[in-house]
């Protein structure tokens, strides 16, 4: 007899298949585009993120809202180069990876990569 294949979790297993093959790729893509187009690193933005809320009196901030402005930021500033160098690259797929997972994804990178090769310390980059 046939067995019922699920339209849904045929598509969930093609984009494990994809992301599994190619998380190397994807990975040093993003490594590359933010070491390259990020001229300050996230502790030094975030330092001076902060004065600006105290020379601003914020009476409250959080990660979230610097989170939320560096995204809109990245994506005005880098959006269309980050697209057109996604576009040039034989591995990307829309269909398995979206460009907003891909610039969620350089944000994560800018903001924990870089902390967690400044932690490891210069013998271990």
């Amino acid at each position: 007899m046939g067995k019922v294949v699920y339209i849904k979790d045929y598509r969930r297993g093609l984009r494990r298949q994809y992301l599994a093959k190619n998380q190397a790729r994807i990975d040093k893509f993003i490594a590359r585009f933010i070491t390259l187009n990020f001229p300050i690193d996230f502790q030094e933005l975030s330092y001076r993120y902060l004065d600006i809320q105290r020379q601003n009196d914020a009476i409250t901030w959080d990660y979230i809202d610097l989170r939320d402005i560096l995204h809109d930021a990245i994506e005005l500033a880098y959006g269309d180069e980050l697209q057109e160098a996604l576009a040039k690259e034989f591995w990307y797929r829309d269909n398995y990876l979206s460009f907003d997972e891909v610039l969620d994804r350089c944000l994560s990178y800018y903001i924990l990569g870089q902390s967690k090769t400044a932690e490891a310390g210069p013998s271990q980059r």
